[in-house]
């Protein structure tokens, strides 16, 4: 049985996209094989393990969908994640879809009505659960490949415009170079790689006020 397993990384940041990834795996010995290669939640590995099981992962099937700032200014996060799952699910038709969803357990049985409205026919088996990259060889693997694409278009980033850290609205580093360079950020390359609707943003926006 084939299965689709999505994860994402990157959700909460101030600066930078969220990366969805999409593994694909044709069978039981494909499974099995990402077991004993030794996947795992990605959070869980540390950055250089993660880059090494990444090059092994890319032989399987898999795909991204890079959702930037301005598009998450623009729409709920929740339902670009569903656009994304829906991407992915075309590309591969699964027969079955593992999704590390972004909802608490209340509101899974609504976000699965949602996504079968824009699966492709034949709708796949769907399962939706909270920590599925904890749980799901095929999760564990799109944790790991989302989260190193994801840290290398960071790299980039920090290539060109300096070390803001993380990205991330707790550190003090990334909070700290955005109030300094809140005055001409926006008048740069690097102000669309900021989500400006974020809380840290707006606090910036009232005290520049």
């Amino acid at each position: 049985m084939s299965v689709l397993g999505i994860d994402e990384a990157g959700r909460g940041p101030v600066i930078g996209p969220m990366v969805m990834a999409g593994v694909f795996v044709q069978n039981h010995q494909e499974s099995r094989w990402l077991e004993l290669l030794g996947v795992n939640d990605s959070k869980k590995i540390v950055p250089k393990k993660r880059e090494e099981l990444a090059v092994s992962l890319q032989k399987l099937r898999h795909a991204f969908v890079v959702i930037e700032p301005g598009a998450i200014d623009s729409c709920n996060i929740n339902e670009l994640e569903i656009k994304g799952v829906s991407e992915l699910a075309s590309q591969f038709l699964p027969q079955t879809l593992i999704w590390d969803a972004p909802v608490a357990p209340p509101g899974l049985g609504r976000l699965a009505l949602r996504v079968r409205r824009l699966l492709p026919e034949p709708i796949p088996h769907l399962i939706l659960e909270n920590k599925a990259d904890a749980k799901y060889p095929s999760c564990m693997a799109a944790s790991i490949l989302a989260k190193v694409e994801r840290d290398r278009r960071i790299a980039l980033l920090r290539e060109r415009f300096g070390d803001f850290g993380s990205g991330y609205p707790s550190d003090p580093k990334t909070a700290e170079f955005l109030r300094r360079f809140y005055e001409i950020f926006l008048r740069t390359g690097f102000g669309e790689h900021v989500r400006k609707k974020w809380g840290t943003m707006k606090r910036l926006q009232m005290a520049g006020s």
